[in-house]
């Protein structure tokens, strides 16, 4: 396999193009220990200090197990394939968990693997989304303050 692109760039490039990816409406593949597998996020807010991301999931599907109930189902917000180079199916953004992650922790990700960042939300898809959030009895009123997705 040939080495990706983003691996031949400079540290400085690199560390330049991640302070550039790093930013509210990226979609970013970051591992997940409770999935044991790399998994799609968007980022949703970024925490008052600057200290912080949130992160939503972005599933290929609704897991009938963990989301019983048609309340908990629609939490979650379907997003087309169409048009969108990040996502290799129809997916659904889970708004019932907000996943959340360091700045530093990030950035070392996006430096060490450019690749990890696939794209960026459009203007609407990330207002519904973010709606969604917002509206949301799950997620805690505390901690969308606290990342800045409280208000419409």
């Amino acid at each position: 396999m040939a080495p990706l692109l983003g691996n031949h760039f400079s540290e400085p490039i690199r560390e330049e193009l991640a302070t550039r990816n790093l930013k509210i409406k990226g979609v970013i593949k970051v591992y997940c220990s409770f999935a044991r597998k790399e998994k799609r996020f968007i980022i949703i807010g970024e925490k008052y200090d600057h200290s912080g991301f949130a992160l939503l999931y972005i599933n290929s599907e609704i897991n009938e197990n963990m989301f019983p109930s048609e309340e908990q189902k629609n939490e979650h917000v379907l997003i087309s394939q169409e048009g969108r180079s990040y996502l290799s199916k129809d997916s659904y953004v889970n708004c019932t968990q907000m996943v959340y992650k360091d700045r530093g922790d990030l950035m070392d990700l996006l430096v060490n693997h450019p690749e990890a960042h696939l794209g960026e939300f459009s203007d609407n898809d990330y207002k519904l989304v973010r709606d969604k959030v917002c509206d949301s009895k799950i997620i805690t009123a505390g901690k969308k303050k606290e990342y800045g997705v409280f208000l419409k």
